[in-house]
C-alpha cells in the first residue's frame, strides 16, 4: 500500500508537469481573506477529568473502570515548501506529539491496561508531504501524505519492530476553485483519522464572505467556522476528529510478550477560540470546549489477514468506553507576513 502510494504521488508529479501555463491565483486554493498560515507551531492540549470502563473476553484480564484525571498532549509542528513551480506545489512537514495519560491513584491501580498506559508517554514522531497540481484552468490534484513512528517506544525499555510502529496514510482529492472565494475538492482517503486504518470517502470545502467570515471544511475530519474581527484578531468555532493508533506493551498481564497490540483511540472535539497576533510573526491561539470520546479499544493486528482492502480488526482484546471530558488548549506559532508570501508566490 505504501509503495502503491508513493507512486501515485509520482505520477501526479509527472502529470502536473505537462499542465498550461496559467495565473496560479485561479487554480491555488488561497484567498485574500485567509486565517494566518502556520510555519512553526508549539501547542498544549488537556482534557480533565472522565471516567473509563474497561471490559475484555480474556478471563485473565477481565473487567477494570477508574478515572482519567488528566490526559496531556503536547505538540510540535513544522511547515515548509520544497518546490514552488508554476504549474505545481510541493510542501513539506515534521512532527512530534507526545501523550500523557494519568489515571486515579486513590485506589489500587492494578487493571493491566491503565498500569501499562500511566505516565508512559505515548508518542507520534514523523513528518508529512504534500502537493497542490495544476490539471486545467482552475482543475488541480491535492494530495497529502503523512508517516509517522507512533507507540510507547521512549522510556518503556522495551523494543519495538520498526514495522510495528510505522504508520502511513495518504489522501488524494480532486479539486476546483470555483471563484476568488470558493474552493472545494472531493477524492479518498486512507489513514488513522478515526484511530483505525480505515478507507473512507473525502470532502474538502473552502468559502469566504466579504464580512470576514470563513469556513473550513475537511469531511468527514473537520469543520471550523471563522471571523475575522481585524487583521490581528481571529474568532472561531470548530469540530474535528482526533485520533490516533499506537504500538504498546501490555505489561504484567498475559500479553505482555505481544508484539503487535495497537491501542486505538479517537474523540469528536468541539472547540471555541480566538486567534490573537503578538508581533510581526508570532501568534497565539486558546481553545476551550468539550472531547467526546469514539473509541479506546485495544487489538492485536493491524490488518485482517487475507483481506485486499485495508480493514480494521474488530476483534478487540480491550474495549473501553471513556466519558466526555471538558477540554482546553493553547498554542503559539510563527506566521509570516503577508507580504512575504505574495513575494515567495511569485
Amino acid at each position: 500500500m505504501i509503495k502503491k502510494s508513493l507512486f501515485c504521488i509520482c505520477i501526479l508529479i509527472a502529470v502536473s508537469g505537462m499542465a498550461q501555463e496559467d495565473d496560479r491565483k485561479i487554480w491555488i486554493p488561497i484567498f485574500e481573506n485567509n486565517m494566518p498560515s502556520r510555519f512553526l507551531s508549539v501547542k498544549l492540549e488537556r482534557k480533565y477529568s472522565s471516567s473509563i470502563n474497561s471490559i475484555s473476553s480474556i478471563d485473565e484480564i477481565g473487567d477494570g473502570s477508574s478515572k482519567v484525571n488528566r490526559e496531556r498532549i503536547l505538540s510540535f509542528n513544522l511547515k515548509f515548501p520544497v518546490i514552488s513551480k508554476s504549474k505545481f506545489i510541493i510542501t513539506a512537514g515534521v512532527k512530534y506529539f507526545d501523550e500523557e495519560l494519568n489515571f486515579d491513584q486513590s485506589a489500587n491501580l492494578t487493571y493491566p491496561l491503565y498500569v501499562s498506559l500511566e505516565d508512559r508517554n505515548l508518542k507520534n514522531l514523523g513528518g508529512s508531504l504534500n502537493g497542490v497540481f495544476h490539471l486545467k484552468d482552475n482543475r488541480s490534484i491535492i494530495a497529502r501524505s503523512s508517516f509517522a513512528l507512533a507507540g510507547d517506544f521512549y522510556r518503556s525499555g522495551d523494543s519495538f519492530n520498526p514495522e510495528r510502529i510505522f504508520k502511513f496514510s495518504f489522501a488524494v482529492g480532486y479539486g476546483i476553485k470555483k471563484d476568488p472565494n470558493t474552493y472545494y475538492a472531493f477524492g479518498v482517503y486512507w489513514g488513522y483519522t478515526f484511530g483505525v486504518p480505515s478507507v473512507y470517502p473525502a470532502a474538502a470545502w473552502f468559502k469566504r464572505f466579504n464580512n470576514g467570515v470563513g469556513i473550513d471544511a475537511l469531511l468527514p475530519q473537520s469543520v471550523k467556522l471563522w471571523k475575522k474581527v481585524n487583521d490581528n484578531f481571529f474568532v472561531f468555532g470548530k469540530s474535528r476528529i482526533a485520533g490516533n493508533s499506537y504500538t504498546i506493551k501490555l505489561r504484567n498481564s498475559i500479553l505482555d510478550e505481544a508484539e503487535s497490540l495497537q491501542l486505538r483511540k479517537s474523540s469528536v472535539i468541539s472547540t471555541i477560540g480566538l486567534t490573537y497576533r503578538l508581533n510581526k510573526w508570532l501568534w497565539l491561539e486558546a481553545e476551550g470546549g468539550l472531547s467526546n470520546s469514539l473509541n479506546f479499544n485495544l487489538s492485536e493486528t493491524n490488518f485482517k489477514k487475507g483481506s485486499t482492502l485495508p480493514k480494521p480488526n474488530k476483534d478487540y482484546l480491550i474495549k473501553s468506553s471513556v466519558a466526555s471530558a471538558p477540554y482546553a488548549s493553547i498554542s503559539l506559532f510563527l506566521s509570516p507576513p503577508k507580504t512575504f508570501l505574495d513575494k515567495r508566490r511569485k
